[in-house]
């Protein structure tokens, strides 16, 4: 498909405009799809809802889980404002032992409970035992997870940013493993600065720095000399 795309419209032939429009929404809607990136899963489709979440871009998560390496495997990890699952789901998929869901809005959580079954399926591993979806509020309830957690994902909506940094992030970070390995992972916009917390140090920034696309802001308990961007 993506070939007709890319090839000169004045070389194609004929029959090719007369093709019925299903051809072409089919075609957009599968270059558009967002997948897995990687491990056992990986090219699997991921189901989202019409609007209402704002899901990673898969060149975003690709980036993140690559840096990650390794260090990926056999983790426990958390997503917190999970929306449609993709960062955890790509977890799944790249080898983590286990993985805890947060999302509260109805359409995003059946579309994570349908991915969960798909991606599982694909890297043939068991979705009771691999996964946890929590149906809550993500400010709320922290206290009753279930620590400590290697990495910890957030993707908060825009609007409730500030207000999570300042409220909520701390407590999130007392729910980290005191592994060196251990990450908080925070995704904002690239013209935002980046939010300083006392237990943690920015150790890492993933994303292209241009105004409102998104960036991962990636922070260790230990302390480190200096951040590092990757654009």
């Amino acid at each position: 498909f993506l070939f007709l795309f890319l090839f000169p419209t004045n070389l194609l032939p004929t029959s090719y405009y007369l093709l019925p429009t299903s051809y072409y929404l089919l075609t957009y809607y599968l270059l558009k799809k967002m997948r897995i990136t990687g491990g056992r899963a990986r090219g699997i489709a991921l189901e989202c809802p019409p609007k209402d979440t704002r899901p990673a871009t898969d060149t975003l998560r690709e980036a993140l889980f690559s840096s990650l390496g390794k260090t990926i495997e056999d983790v426990r990890l958390l997503d917190v404002f999970a929306g449609t699952g993709a960062y955890g789901l790509e977890a799944i998929s790249r080898g983590a032992r286990e993985v805890t869901f947060i999302e509260k809005q109805p359409a995003a959580l059946a579309c994570l409970r349908k991915n969960l079954l798909n991606v599982c399926k694909s890297a043939e591993r068991n979705a009771i035992t691999t996964a946890h979806i929590r149906p809550m509020d993500a400010l709320k309830n922290l206290t009753s997870l279930k620590p400590p957690f290697d990495l910890i994902i957030a993707d908060p909506p825009y609007t409730l940013l500030d207000d999570f940094c300042k409220l909520y992030c701390e407590t999130l970070c007392t729910l980290l493993t005191a592994s060196e390995h251990a990450r908080f992972i925070l995704e904002t916009p690239a013209d935002r600065e980046p939010s300083t917390f006392s237990q943690l140090t920015l150790v890492k920034r993933i994303g292209k720095l241009k105004s409102q696309s998104p960036t991962l802001l990636v922070y260790a308990q230990t302390s480190s000399p200096h951040s590092e961007v990757c654009g």
